[in-house]
């Protein structure tokens, strides 16, 4: 036998797929795969696989019911019998999830077929929702264990073809924080489908309106219209947009217009994200090309996980940060994810100033040249220790699939942690530094792993929440000066939308250290009402800005996770009736996902899909009277029921977990989108402590400043 072509199409067999045409994001159809058996056979005991990425959010199979989505169905033309299950972790990472079929009744001999048809409608089922996020080339690879020894071949033939944006449901306008009285900035505008996807086609044409700006005419760009705008006046500013011929419209975020010239501007970046190198998907290059042309951030990192990094990989990484880094206009910076288990100090992110980092990895896990494994660093005081007086290196911990265990801290190279991503809201984890005495300030970022780093939208799969943005306070787009910020923790993070944020005590910004009393000036424009702006000394809440009356709707709102680790997705699926009383309109309030929301609205129920990640989901409901009847919330967590004779304050829900609550309050006003005010702790402690602010919106986004310590060491 030729050796050299032993594992070829002729002795593992061939697969194709059909269709092959472009699919639309989370749009419904049925895939058949089929399998020919090549020269080898498949012995009785031998299994095929079909596996996809671990990201990829593709509606998971079932084989039990023919009327119901996911219906997969498995048939051979062989004589052998093959039965089918559906494994979410059945191969290596990253192509883990996997259609399992085995082999279990005789066997099969060159030329017979398996077929496997994704999303069978036959049964009256709908078929198979795609992957909501676009993806040139989506694959799925199939790999055939012949002899039944466990050892899986992979076919050469990909079964693969395009997964596109799907029709424009959202527009989205974005300009600069800080711009200067007379000095132009540009407006850019792009669609997107309801999945977060660009559509990168730039038809149509965009009509922008702002009052007190002077507007120019615009060009599309890789499906982004740009146009330039100026202010003759300082204040804040925001540009309207409206589409033709989708009519879809939509504001900026706000836009500060100041006389003269900014020491510190904000810029917007996102720091965290991988491509698929390693567990993402789209290239390096296409990673950052994203960030820079369609997610419009300032600056951006790439975090692969190290035990997957190769030689090759790093330095494919290494070229790419170089390639898109633009001081004054794009700042890359290169970067790896120390990933270490939890007991020995939990995710790390590191951050390097130059083009040319050394990498440290915590294993080799599944790098199989182990040339270099004496460089490895394990556990975490021995990546401390390797990088000790360094200034050309940060650490970030985080929350991803393993958590940041605050234990472990070096307080000169790591400055922030990242308290949200698209894992969810980890306020428990700032809880936890502050525990354990760190000084450091407030990080958001996404965790990307769908090619969208700066634009992060969730879908179908585990990474259940939009991205966050770091808003960084800095003398210019260059590394060297944003790295000067963020060392010195002049930095907020947000949920994702550029909410304007300014805190200060007696002048001195986000991040700093004053003698001063704890008496603050804080500034926010938001990107929508503004419902509470909230101190804190440390975690314990001390003064707040909100409105002192309610609306006419009642909110019920849910939050929390299960766990600190993996599994901490918490499902809220569930429903609210009223008796007594009529329910006029029903909205939903800070659902994450099309997958989530509500999926029945009657006069006397409405019920709901959510889960929450640390996040909060809820909804907003009109009654006909507020002062007779029952109300009675069902959901898999928690319950209550609420006599509205004698509702005034709010109904709180303990449920366990890690914060998990559920509450039944009116809904509170709101203070407008532009707000300026003064906030002081009444009753301060003496010694040091960080303090910070929490700004929520009325659709429920949030900003967080990195806190700023006041008080003396001495004080008595």
């Amino acid at each position: 036998m030729d050796r050299s072509s032993e594992m070829s199409d002729r002795w593992l067999g061939a697969a194709d797929i059909s269709p092959v045409t472009p699919v639309a994001a989370g749009s419904y159809g049925t895939w058949a795969i089929t399998y020919t058996v090549g020269r080898y056979g498949i012995d009785d005991g031998g299994q095929l696989r079909i596996v996809r990425r671990y990201v990829s959010d593709w509606g998971t199979p079932q084989m039990s019911d023919p009327a119901a989505a996911e219906y997969c169905t498995v048939r051979t033309s062989g004589s052998a019998r093959v039965t089918a299950r559906w494994e979410p972790l059945a191969h290596v990472r990253p192509y883990q999830k996997s259609i399992s079929l085995l082999i279990d009744t005789g066997y099969l001999e060159e030329g017979d077929t398996i077929t496997v048809v994704i999303g069978d409608r036959s049964g009256g089922g709908i078929g198979s929702r795609a992957q909501t996020f676009c993806e040139p080339n989506f694959a799925f690879k199939v790999l055939v264990d012949c002899f039944g020894v466990g050892v899986f071949k992979e076919v050469s033939r990909e079964c693969a073809f395009d997964v596109v944006a799907a029709e424009p449901s959202e527009l989205v306008v974005l300009a600069a924080s800080d711009v200067t009285v007379g000095r132009s900035f540009m407006v850019r505008v792009k669609l997107q489908d309801r999945w977060g996807n660009p559509n990168e086609s730039g038809v149509g044409t965009v009509k922008l309106k702002g009052h007190g700006l002077r507007l120019g005419s615009g060009e599309w760009r890789r499906g982004v219209w740009h146009a330039e705008a100026m202010a003759e006046k300082a204040g804040f500013y925001r540009i309207e947009a409206a589409h033709v011929p989708s009519e879809l419209s939509a504001r900026s975020n706000p836009v500060r217009v100041v006389d003269t010239e900014l020491y510190h501007r904000r810029f917007w970046g996102d720091l965290h994200g991988q491509s698929r190198e390693t567990i993402g998907t789209r290239t390096a290059d296409d990673y950052l090309a994203f960030a820079r042309d369609l997610a419009l951030v300032d600056f951006v990192g790439h975090q692969a996980n190290d035990f997957q990094i190769t030689e090759e990989i790093w330095e494919t990484i290494r070229a790419a940060i170089r390639k898109y880094h633009q001081p004054g206009s794009f700042v890359t910076f290169l970067g790896y994810e120390w990933s270490g288990l939890s007991s020995a100090g939990g995710d790390r992110n590191v951050h390097f100033l130059n083009d040319e980092g050394d990498l440290h990895r915590s294993s080799h896990w599944q790098v199989e040249d182990l040339g270099d494994l004496s460089t490895d660093r394990y556990p975490l005081p021995e990546l401390f220790k390797e990088f000790e007086g360094r200034d050309d290196v940060l650490l970030m911990p985080h929350v991803g699939g393993r958590y940041a265990n605050m234990r472990f801290h070096d307080r000169r190279l790591e400055p922030l942690i990242e308290i949200y991503s698209t894992h969810g809201e980890f306020e428990w984890l700032y809880a936890d530094a502050l525990a354990a005495g760190c000084r450091v300030g407030i990080a958001c970022g996404s965790d990307d792993h769908t090619g969208r780093l700066g634009a992060s939208y969730p879908g179908g799969a585990g990474l259940g929440v939009r991205g966050g943005l770091l808003c960084v306070q800095a003398a210019d787009l260059t590394r060297e000066a944003l790295w000067d910020a963020i060392r010195n923790r002049r930095c907020y993070g947000t949920t994702g939308e550029r909410i304007w944020l300014d805190f200060d005590c007696a002048g001195t910004p986000i991040g700093g250290e004053t003698h001063e009393p704890p008496r603050f000036h804080v500034t926010v424009s938001g990107t929508a009402d503004i419902e509470r702006i909230e101190l804190r000394r440390g975690m314990t809440s001390v003064a707040s800005r909100a409105a002192e009356g309610s609306t006419d709707r009642l909110r019920v709102r849910w939050s929390g996770a299960r766990t600190r680790g993996r599994e901490r997705g918490a499902r809220w699926d569930g429903r609210l009736e009223c008796t007594g009383t009529l329910i006029l309109g029903a909205e939903p309030y800070s659902f994450d996902s099309p997958l989530e929301g509500l999926t029945e609205i009657t006069e006397s129920t409405v019920a709901w899909r959510s889960s929450t990640r640390g996040d909060t989901d809820g909804v907003l409901v009109r009654l006909s009277d507020w002062h007779s009847g029952q109300l009675a919330v069902t959901t898999r967590i928690a319950s209550c029921q609420v006599d509205l004779a004698t509702f005034e304050d709010p109904v709180v829900v303990k449920a366990g977990g890690l914060n998990l609550e559920l509450v039944i309050e009116r809904e509170p006003a709101g203070i407008g989108q532009d707000v300026d005010c003064d906030l002081e702790d009444p009753a301060p402690i003496a010694g040091v402590h960080p303090y910070h602010v929490m700004v929520l919106q009325k659709d429920g986004a949030k900003a967080w400043s990195s806190p700023i310590w006041v008080g003396r060491d001495d004080d008595r």
